[in-house]
């Protein structure tokens, strides 16, 4: 079983939420939980977590969901990309990262080449304006894939290799 979770990003001030987003990654790793059906998708309390996007499942499948959608559901065989929006929204940083996994898988590669991808902090050349639902002041520092600050920005990257005989 693998979870993790990002946070959707919103216009300040985004009002306090009553409950953790943490838990939604501990409840999709306990014994309990189940391949989720699209029901169990959109829980009704969803609503009081700040936004955030959940990526669960196994080797076979992987699932999406967001309090900010309603399109939760399996992710497709193939490259996706996530950032702090949508799945697949097409922000430079994210077609920047999808473009680059696809050359990079192409070839031979290792966990490293994999990593160089998450931590490249190279701005798009021009500077493409974006509407990132964010501050003008945080707009510039946020089109990297990885952003670099003390306040806001990239806390972690992580690469899992699968083998084709399903080995992580």
């Amino acid at each position: 079983m693998f979870a993790t979770i990002t946070n959707y990003r919103e216009m300040p001030p985004v009002p306090p939420s009553p409950f953790s987003r943490g838990q939604l990654v501990l409840d999709r790793l306990l014994p309990t939980s189940k391949e989720p059906t699209k029901a169990a998708l959109r829980p009704d309390n969803y609503d009081q977590y700040s936004g955030f996007n959940l990526v669960h499942g196994d080797i076979s499948k992987l699932w999406w969901l967001s309090n900010r959608s309603s399109q939760s559901g399996e992710i497709p065989a193939g490259i996706s990309g996530l950032s702090n929006h949508l799945l697949n929204t097409p922000w430079h940083k994210v077609n920047l990262g999808k473009s680059l996994l696809r050359e990079t898988i192409a070839g031979t590669f290792n966990a490293d080449d994999l990593l160089s991808i998450l931590a490249n902090t190279d701005p798009p050349q021009p500077i493409v304006r974006q509407n990132l639902d964010i501050g003008t002041r945080l707009e510039a520092p946020s089109l990297p894939i990885f952003v670099e600050g003390d306040r806001y920005g990239t806390r972690s990257s992580t690469v899992i290799l699968v083998s084709k005989t399903s080995q992580v």
